[in-house]
């Protein structure tokens, strides 16, 4: 969606208007309270957190061409300047990660059906002739890739060599959240908000993920706040991005 974006209330100074379009980037000259800020109220309205209905109502204004946006209007995905891979890799309902795989594997009952079946037979009925004496009996969960991914350990490798979350490669962790958000999918537009996407970036990466932005599929809305010489370069060549600064 493009148009005026109007943002105004929580813990913004005065209201902001952005020309929102397919990508929109920004920069601050000597204001750096304000793109946090439009960023949390932007993740907080349309992801529904921290905020009372009477909130909404009487202190938060946003809306595009005159048109007041809800939140149920779009999906929201924040990449923040530092990735934490351990907490943001759960694969759990509300990640990024566990949504993409349960898109990818929610026809695959006979597969879970099929590892449930297992753990009765070889493991569970075994327990349970121990428990039964007992008046207990241990049970399968009903499997999913949430309950399955349970059972699973996700780690990080360089050449081969095991290594920390904390040492892994932020751009290859900026560019693995930005490809799985795109290939998420959703009946509501999405919006994407990429805070200082060069943060842990040597110039080259910094490229590379510019690259990858201006190519992004399936993602209505990119905002993007930097304060990068190398990424304002590279938009001046991109007539179709919005630039403001602050």
């Amino acid at each position: 969606m493009d148009g005026m974006l109007l943002l105004e209330g929580y813990k913004l100074k005065q209201a902001v208007y952005l020309n929102l379009q397919k990508h929109t980037i920004f920069i601050t000259h000597s204001d750096y309270y304000t793109p946090v800020v439009m960023f949390d109220l932007l993740e907080r309205y349309f992801g529904k957190k921290d905020f009372s209905e009477k909130y909404l109502q009487s202190n938060i204004q946003i809306s595009l061409n005159n048109d007041k946006l809800m939140p149920t209007d779009y999906i929201v995905y924040r990449i923040k300047p530092v990735i934490d891979l351990e907490a943001e890799t759960k694969i759990v309902k509300k990640s990024v990660l566990g949504q993409f795989l349960e898109q990818k594997y929610r026809d695959q009952e006979d597969v879970f059906q099929s590892v449930s079946e297992t753990m009765e037979t070889e493991i569970l009925a075994k327990i349970n002739n121990t428990l039964t004496a007992y008046g207990m009996k241990m049970c399968c969960q009903e499997q999913n890739i949430f309950n399955f991914a349970k059972m699973l350990t996700l780690n990080c490798y360089v050449e081969n060599e095991e290594i920390l979350f904390k040492e892994h490669s932020q751009y290859q962790a900026k560019k693995f959240f930005l490809d799985l958000i795109s290939k998420l999918v959703t009946e509501k537009p999405k919006l994407l908000l990429f805070e200082l996407p060069e943060y842990g970036l040597d110039d080259s990466e910094i490229k590379a993920l510019f690259h990858s932005l201006i190519n992004v599929d399936n993602i209505e809305n990119v905002l993007i706040y930097t304060n990068s010489k190398e990424i304002l370069e590279y938009v001046s060549y991109y007539k179709s991005w919005e630039y403001i600064g602050f």
